[in-house]
């Protein structure tokens, strides 16, 4: 782009098992040059069910990236649907 290359990692993320099926991965960006700089997106979902949760976090270099922060909100999101 015009603020020059942008180099992309995708990564598998451990969280701890919720509902039937965990999942999770993490993108990460940078580019040099460019004003945002770059930044950090995980995606996780869980499933239980017929029922499947997708929790999204995104930060940028203003930003504190905590994994622990969206396996919490799996975790409890599935605790939620377990008690329904």
């Amino acid at each position: 782009d015009r603020y020059g290359t942008s180099d992309w990692k995708l990564d598998p993320v451990s969280l701890q098992p919720a509902g039937d099926r965990t999942w999770s991965i993490r993108v990460q960006n940078t580019t040099e040059g460019d004003p945002f700089g770059g930044g950090v997106v995980q995606v996780a979902s869980a499933s239980l069910g017929n029922n499947r949760v997708h929790v999204v976090q995104s930060a940028g270099e203003a930003s504190t990236y905590r994994s622990e922060a969206v396996e919490q909100l799996v975790g409890a999101t599935v605790a939620e649907l377990e008690a329904l």
